[in-house]
């Protein structure tokens, strides 16, 4: 099989999994409290109730995006459509969200403010444009896609970039990464991350200097990583690490490279940071069949017990806690 055939592959069972989403019933957060609370040096820490929480759910009937507003037992629905939407990602300031929908057939990029008003769609390409992130300054957005452009032989995915009002959408001068993930801007702006395919059933996690073009890779265990994710001071790494029907969690220093295990059971999957860099929220299968997917939390040194903080059903991932603005 091709490169170009195991994306696509790949690319329909993550489509499966992320659009087929999630039904959501909210845990009772008696091991989170809504509170911040002293910890064993006196200081308040920060805890997973106290602030909104964005994710996809299916539970009206197609995938929806939706908000957990802090100290909420409800949510609310910020699509309010009959389309396919999901992979919903908070700008940097928290005040808008870019996310992929459905509603023309193929996967575009969408933007919409917090409140789910506002929303535009950024791009009309007969391929599948998905997975986006942002820029730093929360004025670009970049996104995957399975654009032909002149010289290409085959299709295959690579990364592109575009300005917040649509315009200047522009392929990266990085070679296709193989795999359908997002890929990741460090907090300051200098390096970017992303899994890249090396061979069948593995992948890496790749760094790329943004001003040099200079990549390198970390020495990860052998498997399929994914979902790499900076933390908010950027000094860390976490990621997923699949290893035949096991799922790991991993987190690894940006500078050194090494790597340390956080999650080493079960099935588990984008591991995204909490604003204060203290949790990991992890999305975990309950099921062989991952039709039962929870969000859970860990510590990302793995130093205590997983807890589970919303339980359901059916199908929970996607989820990302609103960032803290910089000052």
């Amino acid at each position: 099989m091709s490169d170009s055939e195991v994306c696509e592959a790949e690319h329909k069972q993550l489509s499966a999994k992320r659009l087929a989403l999630i039904t959501f019933a909210l845990f009772p957060l008696a091991a989170c409290a809504t509170l911040a609370v002293p910890n064993d040096a006196g200081t308040l820490e920060w805890r997973p109730g106290q602030t909104d929480l964005l994710f996809s759910s299916n539970h009206e009937g197609n995938s929806e995006i939706y908000i957990r507003k802090a100290g909420a037992e409800n949510f609310t629905n910020l699509t309010n459509s009959q389309e396919q939407e999901n992979w919903p990602v908070w700008s940097p300031d928290g005040r808008r969200i870019v996310y992929q929908s459905r509603a023309n057939g193929s996967l575009d990029i969408y933007v919409m403010n917090a409140d789910g008003t506002g929303k535009q769609r950024l791009t009309d390409d007969p391929a599948h444009d998905y997975v986006p992130t942002w820029s730093i300054d929360g004025q670009k957005i970049y996104f995957a896609s399975w654009r032909m452009e002149e010289g290409d032989i085959n299709p295959e995915v690579h990364f592109y970039v575009l300005n917040l009002d649509g315009s200047q959408q522009e392929r990266l001068e990085m070679d296709s990464p193989g795999t359908s993930g997002p890929l990741q801007v460090s907090p300051d702006g200098r390096l970017v991350a992303y899994a890249k395919r090396v061979g069948e059933g593995q992948s890496v996690v790749r760094l790329r200097d943004t001003q040099s073009g200079i990549e390198r890779e970390l020495d990860t265990p052998v498997g399929y990583v994914g979902a790499p994710s900076f933390s908010p001071n950027g000094k860390l790494l976490a990621f997923h690490l699949q290893q035949g029907e096991t799922s790991k969690i991993f987190t690894a220093d940006v500078v050194s490279g090494e790597v340390n295990e956080a999650v080493s059971t079960g099935r588990n999957w984008e591991p995204k940071w909490s604003p204060d860099a203290q949790w990991l929220l992890v999305t975990v299968s309950s099921s062989a069949e991952d039709d039962d997917l929870d969000f859970w939390i860990v510590r990302p040194n793995g130093g205590e017990q997983m807890r589970l903080i919303v339980d359901t059903d059916g199908r929970t991932s996607e989820g990302h806690w609103r960032p803290t603005p910089p000052k």
